[in-house]
């Protein structure tokens, strides 16, 4: 036996209210909200078309087990599945705020510690620069110190924090 566009419509729509109870699925509050309102929906992909009030209460008399009581008895489970999802979104979305803001807090703890480590090594770099830029000169070997200077540029522009210590680049 063939069904008929409005068994279809009927029983699709009886079936989507047991997916969103059953949290397959989801509709706008506002669709679930009134008998009237869930008449007026439509999802062509699922067979779903508008219908009056009067028209759903009859064909889910006549299509669905339990008829238009079962059908409006799921439209409030659906309802308050989709309230009970949406309450407890925004608590996990506000306790996801505050661990996001505890974890920002701990990253920049944990930038500024890095950036300190770093300013500290740039000092040690520098001031090993300069010793070797003193070892070098005394040698006196001009090659050596044209070369040395070279790749003394190249470490130097290489630093991130090499802005900070200008005062210290002004080698002999």
């Amino acid at each position: 036996m063939t069904k008929t566009a409005e068994e279809i419509s009927t029983c699709s729509l009886y079936n989507l209210l047991i997916s969103i109870v059953a949290g397959e699925t989801t509709l706008p509050r506002k669709t679930l909200s009134r008998q009237s309102s869930l008449s007026d929906y439509t999802d062509i992909s699922l067979g779903i078309s508008k219908t009056s009030l009067n028209t759903l209460k009859s064909r889910a008399n006549a299509f669905i087990p339990g008829g238009f009581q079962e059908l409006d008895k799921q439209r409030r489970n659906a309802l308050a599945c989709m309230q009970k999802r949406t309450a407890i979104n925004k608590s996990n979305t506000n306790r996801s705020k505050l661990d996001l803001t505890q974890k920002i807090t701990s990253l920049k703890k944990d930038i500024s510690t890095l950036e300190e480590d770093l300013l500290t090594l740039s000092v040690a770099l520098e001031r090993a620069l300069s010793r070797s830029t003193h070892y070098i000169t005394d040698t006196n070997n001009q090659i050596s110190i044209e070369q040395w200077n070279r790749e003394r540029q190249e470490i130097l522009s290489t630093l991130s924090l090499r802005n900070r210590f200008r005062q210290l680049d002004k080698f002999p």
